[in-house]
């Protein structure tokens, strides 16, 4: 004897649910196999944006080389971080290579980073070098972009060092 035409309907429906429930998961874990930063800490705001509401391209020369506020309806996803583009150009480039783009230790200063700190940046204290974009904190009496700049040699390795053992808990 056949099973009624739905049961067979419901079967089909709710294995197809399933599936498309456990691809995302999937595709998650692949992700953060192919991008060990996937699970890494990012600096954002309450709301989730990045660099606060800067456009990540804008510092590299074929961005602008400036920093450059983006706009609230261009914008892109990348390691649970929105990002805000000044143009759909910035974007486009974004999302054809975020790592590229994407600021270095998750967008904590550099500086502070390299005694394994995670702290505030301030998006007009920046570096791109070695093509990658680096932030720095900076208020009225401290701006610690010339410090990093004058011992890069030493405090590099250092934050490169401390950012690896965040991404290693991270993954744990």
């Amino acid at each position: 004897m056949r099973p009624p035409v739905h049961r067979k309907l419901l079967f089909t429906t709710l294995t197809l649910g399933l599936i498309c429930a456990a691809v995302p998961l999937l595709a998650q874990d692949a992700d953060s196999e192919a991008d060990p930063e996937a699970k890494a800490p990012t600096l954002t705001d309450r709301g989730g944006l990045a660099i606060k509401g800067y456009d990540p391209v804008a510092y590299f020369p074929e961005g602008g080389g400036e920093p450059a506020k983006g706009d609230k309806s261009l914008t892109a996803e990348f390691r649970g971080a929105t990002y805000r583009f000044a143009n759909e150009d910035h974007r486009a480039r974004f999302l054809a290579d975020p790592t590229r783009y994407a600021p270095a230790y998750g967008g904590y200063c550099a500086f502070a980073m390299a005694d394994g700190k995670r702290v505030e940046i301030n998006p007009k204290s920046y570096e791109v070098h070695g093509d990658r974009l680096y932030l720095f904190y900076r208020d009225w009496f401290t701006n610690t972009l010339k410090p990093w700049q004058e011992k890069r040699d030493t405090l590099k390795p250092a934050a490169d060092a401390a950012w690896a053992d965040i991404v290693e808990d991270a993954e744990s």
